[in-house]
């Protein structure tokens, strides 16, 4: 396995994804319906694990190598550029996209990494009350982000039945005419 094989299979099998609005982010995919070749690639690139996508249809399963995080991704894109043709301009998008953002230049991925320490999220979610939904919007980050913290500095989880009460006493949702639930505004409840 060398750079030549990897960049000839990314230029045929791969993809780059470049989100510009909202969440910034970036990733590579090389898939393939062969898992040993994609291993063969995780292993060259010293990668994360390999995903397992089986369609409902009567199609064949396929796997996908998927690095996301925005230094890797440059330093793969780098080394794919000279040898690509066909994804040589998408490669060199997000190495310019990448470069010239602040959250990759200063290595800080995420803003919010560092402003929900745990004082903030007891805060947030304990005392406010507000919903891990709520959180991860007011910090721009995802529902799982938040969701782990939790679980990391040992803070309990509600319960969706705990979400709705919750919903129920602040007006999120409401009770109809006829005793159940109305929703007033699409949101998550816990």
């Amino acid at each position: 396995m060398n750079w030549n094989y990897v960049a000839g299979f990314f230029d045929g099998e791969g993809s780059v994804l470049v989100r510009t609005a909202g969440r910034k982010a970036v990733a590579l995919s090389f898939v393939n319906t062969k898992r040993r070749v994609i291993e063969a690639i995780q292993e060259f690139l010293q990668l994360g694990g390999v995903y397992t996508h089986r369609p409902k249809t009567n199609r064949k399963s396929y796997f996908e190598l998927r690095p996301q995080d925005h230094r890797v991704c440059l330093q793969i894109a780098r080394q794919l550029v000279p040898r690509c043709i066909v994804k040589r301009n998408d490669l060199l998008n997000l190495i310019r996209f990448v470069e010239r953002n602040e959250w990759a230049k200063r290595g800080e991925d995420y803003r919010w990494h560092r402003e929900l320490d745990q004082a903030k999220l007891q805060q947030l979610y304990l005392e406010r009350r507000l919903s891990i939904y709520q959180i991860a919007e007011m910090h721009d980050c995802s529902f799982s982000a938040v969701r782990k913290r939790l679980i990391k500095f040992g803070i309990p989880i509600r319960t969706p039945r705990e979400g709705v009460l919750n919903a129920l006493e602040k007006g999120i949702i409401r009770r109809g005419r006829d005793g159940r639930m109305a929703r007033t505004k699409r949101r998550r409840l816990f």
